[in-house]
């Protein structure tokens, strides 16, 4: 992704646990998708408190799933992604194994 490219944005989030969680929109500046075999948002948070930005999409921010085929240089080349639960934690379901 070149610098000064948009960022992928966060399309849905099905976390409502998470505190930066709003009527299934992700309300994060940004988010990490972290390098476990799950993809996980490692910004997901549980939380009674509710936090981030009320206007704008959430976007990724930086992914070290380097086994994705939407990852280049640790950047999500995506035009956008979803996040959905998996546990007790968040996972991102455009993952995708190279």
């Amino acid at each position: 992704m070149p610098v000064g490219a948009a960022l992928p944005i966060v399309q849905s989030c099905e976390a409502t646990a998470c505190a930066y969680n709003g009527e299934h929109h992700c309300h994060a500046a940004a988010i990490t998708i972290g390098d476990s075999g799950t993809a996980p948002c490692e910004t997901f948070m549980s939380a009674d408190l509710r936090g981030g930005v009320d206007s704008g999409d959430a976007q990724v921010g930086a992914c070290k799933q380097a086994a994705c085929v939407h990852n280049e240089n640790l950047e999500c080349t995506a035009e956008e992604i979803s996040v959905d639960t998996s546990g007790a934690s968040a996972v991102c379901l455009t993952y995708a194994p190279r």
